[in-house]
């Protein structure tokens, strides 16, 4: 089988299965408001600074250590309300030192090996932040890597060699969540989809990995004529069955049973 009709079977049963989630969830919104970057458009350094360090605790089980939103207002006090400048001008030690001393206002009892590491991905961001002048200057870094897939794969790896913790997958998550519409996050449901229908060596394994499914969906969005982030906010969907932006009678965020092994099953039996 083409590549270009296996992606479309790929597309248009994932499409089809989200659309039955969307009906089990009760959703009657469109869910077009998920294929755009939760952060878009920042409009300064300090915008771009706080998406960054979003993204740095965004691995493993940092976020429920960390808990960012529930402790931005006090985190970003002790961040000098993410002013790039004054931040770069202290150490990851200091601000760990500082949580510390905030720990009742924070809610954490002690602060680990993850708050030590978050607060090295502080101090890296901002010191990396603080090469560009104005939020232009940075749009303009990051539209200079837009010219094709392998500047596009170049911008992430170049970014996990300046930010302490942030590897290619949370890189990718980063820009992607600006609104950058050819980024994807290739994190472990989309390695996991990409192995099963073999658009990636099955074999495949480590940062190589997700570089492999990089580029995988990144051909089976242009196949289908879609950004890689809508193809990759459809395939998350599906795979966490979190529809984080819509919410039940209880304001909760509504979520639902996924169904990542239902689509992967699904199209072995259409290929």
């Amino acid at each position: 089988m083409d590549s270009m009709r296996k992606s479309r079977i790929i597309y248009e049963a994932a499409c089809k299965i989200l659309d039955e989630m969307h009906s089990e969830a009760g959703i009657t919104d469109s869910l077009e408001k998920y294929y755009r970057g939760d952060n878009p458009n920042p409009e300064s350094l300090e915008n771009v600074f706080r998406n960054l360090i979003i993204s740095a605790q965004n691995r493993q089980g940092m976020p429920r250590v960390i808990k960012f939103h529930d402790r931005e207002h006090v985190i970003q006090e002790i961040l000098f309300y993410y002013d790039i400048n004054q931040i770069s001008q202290k150490g990851a030690d200091y601000f760990l030192r500082k949580f510390n001393v905030q720990k009742n206002r924070l809610g954490v009892d002690t602060f680990g090996k993850q708050w030590s590491q978050w607060c090295k991905a502080i101090f890296d961001s901002a010191n990396f932040l603080n090469q560009f002048t104005d939020i232009n200057d940075f749009t303009a870094f990051v539209e200079s890597f837009q010219q094709n897939l392998a500047t596009r794969i170049a911008l992430p790896l170049y970014l996990q060699t300046k930010i302490y913790g942030i590897g290619f997958a949370l890189a990718c998550d980063f820009l992607k969540e600006l609104n950058y519409q050819n980024y994807l996050k290739p994190d472990t449901h989309i390695v996991y989809i990409c192995k099963s229908l073999e658009l990636i060596d099955t074999k495949a394994d480590g940062k190589n990995e997700n570089v492999l499914a990089f580029e995988a969906i990144d051909r089976l969005a242009r196949d289908v004529e879609q950004k890689p982030y809508k193809v990759d906010k459809i395939l998350w969907l599906i795979s966490s069955g979190k529809f984080y932006k819509d919410r039940d009678e209880n304001s909760n965020p509504i979520s639902i049973h996924p169904r990542r092994d239902v689509l992967v099953d699904r199209v072995k039996g259409l290929i």
